[in-house]
């Protein structure tokens, strides 16, 4: 899985605040593969429309122009993850929304992949917390991000808001190829549970890394883990009162890891880092 930097504010976020895993986190996963959750709109699933949807307890997509698509081949590359995925029309009209009911929102990914390269895609990806009366930008999903592939590749950022309603969308920003949309996965908000790497004075780099992440900081350190996107540990290393550390990072796959360091005091802060091979 390849993560999605194109703007200098996405690389900034690499060392913003984010949340400290929790028992309380979560981790939800929308695969679109589900019969019953689809919804049919105006015209046959398959068919494009503004009115399909999918629904599935606190979240809903719909919008498009867009339409179903099954797994069939495209461009040598299956159509969908599983059995199904969003397909969004080559116009610019087209406004393809998630919705997030209530529980707010730590962080979320998504898989896109381009029908072709010509004509090329000019999705831009965002997100509200205010019910659209402003947008902040995540991507730019074009050829150049897509790294020049028909690939699916994960996109997507950190919200960190408790907010009800928040609305993630695709929309054009010119004239534009399809674009195919599946596994659209979100984090848990989880309050008062994050500290800032500047608490600890940490530098950490490469960002983003291939083969090995290295941190430095004012406060001695016990402990660095690494955790996935699914909260899931990957890697840990006991530094017993280092200020420096190193990991290597040439064995996991392409995406977006959270790095959590826990001193000697026991405090904790964590941050972002991507890993692209």
């Amino acid at each position: 899985m390849n993560f999605s930097y194109p703007t200098c504010r996405i690389i900034s976020l690499c060392f913003s605040l984010f949340v400290i895993f929790s028992p309380s986190f979560s981790q939800t996963l929308i695969d679109f593969d589900d019969d019953a959750k689809w919804i049919r709109g105006s015209s046959t699933i398959t068919g494009y429309a503004t009115d399909h949807a999918y629904e599935d307890g606190l979240f809903r997509a719909t919008g498009g122009e867009a339409c179903r698509i099954t797994a069939s081949d495209q461009d040598g590359v299956p159509g969908a993850l599983g059995n199904y995925a969003w397909k969004l029309k080559d116009v610019t009209a087209v406004d393809w929304r998630i919705t997030i009911a209530s529980g707010g929102v730590g962080n979320f990914s998504m898989k896109i992949r381009r029908w072709d390269e010509d004509p090329e895609p000019h999705y831009q990806l965002a997100y509200s917390t205010d019910g659209g009366s402003t947008w902040e930008e995540v991507a730019q999903v074009t050829n150049e991000t897509l790294d020049n592939l028909s690939e699916w590749k994960a996109f997507g950022g950190t919200i960190n808001s408790s907010n009800d309603n928040i609305t993630i969308r695709l929309t054009p920003t010119q004239g534009t190829e399809r674009i195919m949309v599946d596994d659209f996965e979100w984090t848990s908000y989880v309050a008062n549970s994050h500290n800032s790497p500047d608490a600890m004075r940490l530098q950490l780099w490469p960002n983003p890394a291939s083969e090995m992440i290295y941190g430095e900081g004012e406060e001695r350190l016990e402990f660095v883990e690494l955790i996935n996107m699914a909260g899931t540990k990957v890697k840990e290393k006991q530094l017993s009162g280092d200020k420096g550390f190193s990991i290597a990072v040439d064995d996991l796959k392409d995406g977006v890891y959270f790095v959590r360091m826990t001193d000697i005091a026991g405090r904790k802060t964590c941050t972002r880092v991507f890993i692209l091979h």
